[in-house]
């Protein structure tokens, strides 16, 4: 897979770009686990992607949610054994 980076909202921990081998976009937060810090990638539409690039309040709650995994059914790939804890 290859992801490219297009909007990275440092304050929010959390990145917007888009999936090419798959044509999807994605919006990823940093992980860490016990040997490696990592991103998860979830799978978004265009149009969360254009609500969520100003990082507002759609975005902020979209963000936690993925925290809390509420949405690991949107995951690029599914969670290892070690799975980390967000930064």
């Amino acid at each position: 897979m290859k992801f490219r980076e297009m909007v990275a909202k440092l304050d929010l921990r959390f990145s917007l770009g888009f999936e090419e081998e798959s044509s999807s976009y994605y919006l990823a937060i940093p992980m860490s686990n016990s040997v490696v810090d990592y991103e998860e990638y979830y799978r978004i539409s265009k149009d969360d992607l254009d609500k969520f690039v100003s990082g507002g309040i759609d975005a902020q709650i979209f963000v936690e949610e993925c925290r809390r995994r509420q949405h690991d059914d949107l995951l690029f790939f599914p969670p290892g054994k070690d799975r980390g804890v967000p930064l």
